[in-house]
């Protein structure tokens, strides 16, 4: 893909300028894209969480089933998100995420996430920021559910 149409380089744009090497890193989290129809069921609460994928083009969201049967939804990814960041640390996924609409995913491994912390401070340091921002974003929800 070009990187001057990347979604996820133009995402992290917006937290600090990248040079050429890191736009390229950013690039390789876009390769081997899959074409996925709304509704779809990207994974399921507890399968294996050894893989993460950015989303190219379309929305998804992440949720939970609650015990009265009804459905949470946690969080709403857009264009340029990386989702499973926040299962980075877990074995097994927290959450179900489905597709909102048709799109572009391109999966990628645990261990690339790894490659992308050691040879870039600046996108280890985005990443962290974008998943504290998520993290705020999800308490405030709840204190606002309360």
């Amino acid at each position: 893909m070009e990187q001057d149409k990347s979604c996820i380089i133009r995402h992290f744009s917006h937290y600090c300028s990248l040079n050429d090497d890191e736009k390229a890193l950013l690039a390789s989290l876009e390769e081997s894209p899959t074409n996925i129809k709304a509704g779809t069921v990207l994974w399921e609460m507890g399968a294996p969480a050894n893989e993460f994928c950015t989303l190219r083009s379309g929305w998804a969201y992440s949720y939970r089933h609650l015990e009265n049967g009804d459905r949470q939804i946690l969080e709403v990814f857009l264009p340029g998100d990386i989702i499973g960041l926040r299962e980075f640390a877990f074995s097994q996924r927290l959450e179900n995420v489905r597709m909102i609409s048709d799109g572009v995913i391109c999966h990628f491994p645990h261990k690339r996430m790894l490659e992308v912390f050691r040879e870039s401070l600046s996108l280890t340091s985005v990443m962290f920021a974008i998943a504290s921002r998520q993290q705020a974003l999800l308490t405030e929800r709840l204190v606002n559910l309360a």
